[in-house]
């Protein structure tokens, strides 16, 4: 299935890899600034460079650069072509930011199948400028629920991948509506984007994440997923997330290990109480803990700043839906809750 000509189709024209050597895009090429950070980055593909630069997010911590040697994110690529069923003959739209792995990865899925590629600047609804069908898009939880709004256009869409923050709970009711398959990603920028999958729609249970082919999943002391990709690494990658293992291709994900908060010895998972608190607080906020003499430490809500009746009528809800262990015991506002380009909290921890 791969490219023999390593071309790349962009907006239904092909590109040779020399017409990425010059120091500014030309051509039918726009000088727009997301034209030319496409432009920049596959010059940096096409160099005789063996690895490639990528951002972390910064939603965990201080956000980094690190390398990535480009047979790995190539292998990448040609999974999720082949998962997908991506072919010369597929459209495909590149939507997200190419500072980071998910931007990237449409790119050099691209030059992996051959397939169209239609480059479009990031923005909060990227299907209502499209004429043409898509075969494949991956988004942000943000773009998804807005292209939920306009239902004409998600319909002209055969795939949809969402990946970086979990879906909430209102527009995940919604995507049965659709015959578009949609699905959630686990990935990182060290696995070179997606190493599991989990279907959003068409059913009737919470799936777990299932390993894509050749793939396989263990759990170290921590109860933390430890991924097993050839792919990527001769040796396990070890990460920080805490699941639930149901087998060696498939776990369900319960939360950050850095995340969890022992409260009068109870051990809770922010992002669990946040799931049952996205459909009650219509605007940004997240779980987070502050020393406690009694507690050890106690679960603190931090929310942008609204009036004082929004508070006292959150204050109701929010007891009624968690369990006394899940209650945060102090509001923290701030005027402005940070997110990075993926759509994920950035959490400040200094609070």
């Amino acid at each position: 299935m791969p490219n023999p000509l390593n071309q790349i189709k962009i907006n239904n024209n092909w590109y040779d890899p020399a017409y990425f050597t010059g120091s500014a895009p030309s051509g039918i090429f726009k000088s727009d600034t997301f034209s030319t950070e496409v432009y920049n980055f596959l010059k940096e593909w096409y160099s005789q460079n063996d690895v490639i630069y990528v951002n972390t997010s910064g939603s965990t911590g201080s956000p980094s650069t690190i390398e990535l040697h480009k047979s790995i994110v190539f292998a990448s690529a040609l999974k999720t072509c082949s998962i997908f069923k991506l072919t010369g003959k597929s459209t495909a739209l590149l939507c997200l930011p190419v500072n980071y792995i998910a931007g990237k990865l449409m790119l050099i899925r691209a030059i992996a199948s051959g397939m169209n590629l239609i480059i479009q600047k990031p923005d909060s609804n990227p299907l209502a400028r499209l004429d043409e069908k898509i075969d494949f898009v991956a988004m942000t939880p943000m773009q998804l629920k807005k292209s939920i709004e306009t239902p004409d256009y998600l319909k002209k869409t055969e795939v949809i991948l969402i990946g970086g923050a979990p879906l909430d709970n209102s527009t995940h009711d919604m995507l049965n509506e659709f015959d578009t398959r949609i699905y959630q990603s686990y990935g990182m920028t060290e696995t070179a984007s997606h190493i599991a999958l989990r279907p959003l729609n068409h059913t009737e249970i919470i799936h777990p994440y299932a390993a894509i082919p050749g793939v396989t999943f263990s759990i170290d002391h921590r109860n933390c997923l430890l991924i097993h990709a050839p792919h990527v690494s001769d040796s396990p990658i070890v990460t920080n997330d805490i699941v639930d293992l149901v087998d060696d291709n498939h776990f369900y994900w319960k939360g950050r290990f850095d995340f969890v908060i022992n409260t009068g010895g109870v051990k809770v998972f922010p992002e669990d109480i946040e799931s049952k608190l996205k459909d009650l607080i219509p605007f940004p906020f997240y779980i987070s803990r502050k020393p406690d003499k009694n507690l050890g430490e106690k679960l603190v809500i931090i929310i942008e700043k609204r009036n004082s009746e929004t508070y006292r009528q959150l204050k109701k809800k929010i007891e009624s839906t968690l369990d006394v262990f899940e209650r945060p015991r102090e509001i923290i506002k701030v005027e402005k809750i940070r997110f990075s380009e993926s759509g994920k909290v950035i959490r400040d921890h200094s609070l």
